[in-house]
């Protein structure tokens, strides 16, 4: 079902090590940035030096500072993080739409991502990356065994269409329907198999986690001010208990065959061009939080030339996997073939085997598409997804241990309601 194009992702992993200048004090300085060592090889004229985010042992790291600082020429961050109208106070952005390709690309944008990029009509930012803010549930209609057997799970489970959750109570309430069926229907089947113990504390402290962050991502206000003392965010804790209920039920994951065992819900990937993926919410409406991955330039740089070499790099090499979902104007056969451009180029730079490189370009010549996002799942999202989408700074407070006190019956919810509460106005501090 997930149809991500494998040569993409080769493409778009982070390298290690950078080429930088001895002392870096005439270098292209990257803030974070993405595939340098590949923009360096590309670019081998140009000095470059990486800022690298250090990280703390729970993963917040000191990227905050290193931006307000303002000692880099561009930067990557995004934009469910760091406000970008605050960083623009703090550091003068490049205006990219004085350069002629970046106003092209600001016109051929979603009309939402432009808002996101654009202050005091200026395009501060380049969007190059965009998936859902929060993790993703992939409902699993219908399966593939070993031996090539097509099974609708839907069918076998009695799970009607209009009862596919949007909501996150009603994936509770499917939950409970599941638990609630005869065991030899739902032998073979788990709720979401990749829970190893889905009635234990530790399921119940998954989907918490998954809550709190889908209710932050909903409510956030336009200062970040994040409220769970609300009738919503209680009646969803009263939710995942009777989901919770229903798990412990009956434990057991397998009735004594050694198969596959088949998820009905299972978590997926952050990305918007797949089948089945649920967009659930946690109040009724059409938005959907996601989160922008963009690149500024400092306008104060000395290597405005080699930023803009950066940006167009990056994007290239994003092209196939977020332009479809940046760009409501998106030329698909030639960001096709200019993946398979990227790609062979690469390979050869690599000194891969012929072969391979002969069948790429076969491939390309040939105008193969089967290994790419198709035409109606993006049709799909420009429908459908992409106009309900919203970007807002979201807080990210380290509540592992809160949550986890909550699961395991340590605290009520009161208690927890106002730990989560300090711990959000905290993190905007």
């Amino acid at each position: 079902m997930k149809r991500l194009l494998m040569l993409v992702l080769t493409l778009c992993l982070v390298t290690g090590g950078m080429a930088t200048a001895e002392d870096g004090s005439d270098a292209l300085r990257i803030l974070d940035g993405w595939r340098v060592n590949h923009f360096q090889e590309m670019y081998p004229d140009h000095n470059v030096q990486e800022i690298k985010v250090v990280y703390d042992d729970d993963g917040f790291g000191n990227k905050a500072e290193l931006l307000m600082s303002g000692d880099w020429d561009v930067a990557y961050f995004h934009e469910t993080e760091y406000d970008l109208a605050k960083l623009a106070e703090a550091v003068p952005l490049l205006d990219l739409s004085t350069e002629a390709v970046y106003a092209q690309k600001l016109s051929q944008i979603y009309p939402n991502v432009q808002e996101a990029v654009t202050k005091n009509d200026q395009m501060l930012a380049l969007p190059v990356w965009l998936d859902a803010a929060v993790m993703q549930m992939e409902y699993v209609g219908t399966v593939i065994t070993r031996e090539g057997e097509m099974i609708d799970l839907g069918e076998q489970l009695g799970i009607a269409a209009d009862e596919i959750p949007t909501t996150f109570s009603e994936l509770c309430d499917l939950g409970v329907k599941y638990m609630a069926l005869p065991r030899e229907t739902r032998k073979g089947t788990s709720f979401n198999a990749f829970i190893t113990e889905q009635a234990s504390n530790d399921s119940k402290h998954f989907y918490l986690d998954y809550l709190v962050e889908l209710y932050a991502s909903e409510v956030v206000g336009e200062n970040g001010v994040v409220n769970f003392d609300t009738p919503l965010f209680r009646t969803s804790l009263e939710d995942l208990d009777r989901l919770h209920t229903a798990l412990k039920s009956d434990p057991k994951r397998t009735y004594g065959e050694k198969r596959t065992l088949y998820s009905v819900v299972t978590d997926a990937s952050t990305g918007f061009l797949q089948d089945d993926i649920l967009h659930l919410r946690v109040a009724d409406g059409e938005q959907i939080p996601a989160r922008l991955g963009v690149l500024v330039i400092n306008a104060n740089t000395k290597h405005k030339a080699e930023a803009l070499d950066y940006l167009e790099f990056l994007s290239s090499e994003f092209m196939m996997q977020f332009g479809p979902v940046i760009y409501e104007v998106f030329d698909y056969d030639a960001a096709v073939r200019q993946t398979y451009d990227l790609t062979i180029e690469a390979q050869q730079t690599q000194e891969e085997e012929q072969s391979v490189i002969d069948e790429l370009i076969r491939m390309r010549d040939a105008g193969d598409t089967s290994r790419f996002y198709s035409l109606e799942l993006i049709d799909a999202y420009r429908q459908n997804i992409a106009p309900n989408l919203t970007f807002h700074v979201i807080p990210r407070p380290y509540t592992y241990n809160m949550t986890k006190d909550y699961a395991y019956g340590k605290v009520t919810a009161d208690e927890l309601v106002e730990k989560l509460n300090a711990a959000y106005q905290d993190a905007m501090k």
